[in-house]
């Protein structure tokens, strides 16, 4: 069995076609609810990221795992994490998040923002934007780009798969 993490930052549930909303705004997470175990009912730790995420992958809550604050608290090294878990039972565990590195949050993993990938991925952006000066190139694209890339490589084996997305919340 394959644990896959999906967190999508600031979005508004009652906006989810699995949770009602009439408009097709959501196909593609609709199917992946549909097919999975999804949890409409979830309400946060702590109404931060940072913190919210390493209750996630810890169980615990902030002043248990030490991640209190947006960027001046890391994860506390010692406390064990879902990747670390599921890494010691045989997962492969990979991390997919660009804005919360260095805070502790890595570990566990075996990648965590698979930093060759990165570098490429700016050279391509740098040079999009000096062919295009108004061209965005969103980080959910580059995202969903890594998670199947990943998918496909591990196919064959178990692995966990945390994969956040931040741009609706910028």
């Amino acid at each position: 069995m394959n644990v896959i993490l999906l967190i999508v930052d600031a979005l508004r549930p009652d906006h989810l076609g699995l949770n009602g909303y009439g408009r097709n705004t959501s196909p593609n997470i609709d199917k992946i609810a549909s097919e999975s175990a999804s949890f409409s009912n979830a309400i946060v730790t702590i109404p931060s990221t940072t913190p919210s995420i390493a209750s996630m992958l810890t169980g615990l809550y902030p002043h248990s795992h030490g991640a209190r604050f947006i960027h001046r608290n890391k994860l506390d090294q010692k406390v064990t994490t879902l990747a670390e878990i599921l890494k010691s039972h045989g997962y492969k565990t990979i991390g997919c998040n660009f804005e919360l590195m260095g805070q502790g949050l890595e570990k566990g993993f075996d990648d965590f923002s698979l930093m060759k990938w990165r570098i490429v991925n700016k050279v391509k952006r740098v040079i999009k934007k000096s062919i295009h000066w108004n061209h965005n190139t969103e980080r959910a694209e580059e995202s969903t780009y890594i998670a199947k890339s990943q998918i496909k490589k591990h196919r064959n084996k178990n692995f966990f798969l945390y994969i956040h997305y931040t741009d609706l919340h910028w």
